[in-house]
């Protein structure tokens, strides 16, 4: 990457990277410089320290764990296309510009070195399971436990995914066909 087309974004992107690549420890002003080919100095430029670009990274992991998804998904009016939604965007992996794959179980594991990601990460899992339990309301399934269920069978899944040892997307849709037919979206 040109040093010149660098910005906040390319330097958070790195962040994720290296997250997903070497857990909490890479995330380093001089490994990140490293990776995009630049100085420490224009880390400096974008980021006032590292704990202001590790604040950075949380606020962008929240607009695309939750945000981006949980905006996308209300637009569709239908209770079971928008549950169908939700669960395929779950499935889906963060771009590999963010981490790709891993990112999940990173975050996770960052969460359990860092009282401020694990905080941050309370509040996704929070809004998550909010948007799941109004999801699943609409279809009639409004016991908070089963969105428990399916954001910890998620959540187990990514993981095993992670190692290619699961699919989400497979797993996620046998949960919808537990739900009966008018679950599925289609």
């Amino acid at each position: 990457m040109k040093r010149d087309s660098l910005t906040k974004e390319s330097w958070i992107a790195a962040g994720f990277r290296a997250l997903a690549a070497q857990g909490p420890k890479g995330i380093q002003i001089k490994g990140l410089a490293a990776e995009l080919q630049a100085t420490k100095g224009s880390f400096y430029w974008h980021f006032k320290d590292i704990a202001a670009f590790q604040a950075a990274m949380l606020d962008r992991w929240l607009d695309l764990a939750v945000g981006d998804i949980l905006s996308q998904v209300a637009q569709e009016p239908d209770p079971a296309k928008r549950l169908a939604l939700l669960l395929q965007e779950a499935a889906a992996s963060a771009p590999e510009d963010y981490g790709g794959q891993r990112i999940e179980t990173a975050m996770r594991a960052w969460a359990l070195a860092d009282g401020a990601v694990g905080t941050q990460l309370a509040r996704i899992d929070q809004m998550r399971l909010q948007g799941l339990s109004a999801v699943l309301a609409d279809l009639g399934h409004d016991d908070p436990v089963l969105a428990q269920v399916i954001y910890g069978a998620y959540l187990g899944l990514d993981d095993l995914q992670s190692r290619q040892r699961g699919d989400v997307a497979a797993g996620l849709q046998c949960l919808l066909g537990l739900l009966g037919p008018g679950a599925r979206g289609q």
